[in-house]
């Protein structure tokens, strides 16, 4: 395995942990807050899966965004690879799949996450969730049905945005493993790749 798929491994565990917790949070949060929030998001009732996610966004997109040779690396069932020490923290998950870009260094990243939860208050609550463990922005005109945004390092070396589309949480994550380099793209060009796969949700 590359060291920036190890990075971009690690920094998605990170958030996965919070993720979850909101998950089991969820379950037992007001019916009134349940209804407010299904409401405005109706649910997306296709079930993400490997080959589907591939289909969200290529490396040539995203090297049209970056001005970069982008290639891409791996997929990965995140959910195979993580209920089987947790089942019981997964029951609200139907699918989750990562996708990872990287340039010809593999030292610089673009990650695409999806975690297709079972409704649509569940995808809310993580976003909430998510917005106060990395003091992201919410977005005044977000992707999807509402969305977020986070710079991390000084300078930065990461740069993630988060956006929730009925029952689906999607993270798209530029990341540096090391060095100064600047990321593949800013908040800018993960919003430009975000409105891309929010088109085909």
């Amino acid at each position: 395995m590359s060291s920036v798929l190890k990075s971009l491994t690690a920094r998605l565990l990170a958030i996965a942990g919070l993720v979850l917790a909101l998950v089991v949070f969820a379950g037992c949060s007001s019916p009134d807050l349940e209804a407010t929030s299904t409401a405005r998001a109706a649910p997306t009732p296709t079930t993400v899966s490997e080959l589907g996610v591939l289909d969200l966004l290529s490396s040539a997109e995203i090297g049209q965004v970056t001005s970069e040779d982008v290639s891409f690396k791996q997929v990965r069932d995140m959910k195979a690879l993580l209920a089987e020490e947790t089942p019981e923290r997964f029951k609200g998950v139907d699918a989750w799949f990562s996708v990872s870009y990287s340039d010809r260094s593999e030292n610089r990243s673009v990650s695409l996450s999806v975690i297709d939860f079972d409704r649509a208050f569940t995808a809310n609550a993580s976003l909430h969730g998510f917005r106060l463990g990395l003091s992201a922005e919410a977005m005044e005109y977000p992707v999807g049905d509402s969305s977020a945004t986070a710079v991390m390092g000084e300078p930065a070396t990461a740069a993630i945005v988060i956006f929730v589309k009925g029952d689906k949480h999607i993270q798209i994550f530029s990341d540096v493993f090391e060095g100064s380099d600047p990321p593949l793209t800013d908040i800018d060009g993960l919003l430009e790749l975000a409105r891309l796969v929010e088109s085909r949700l």
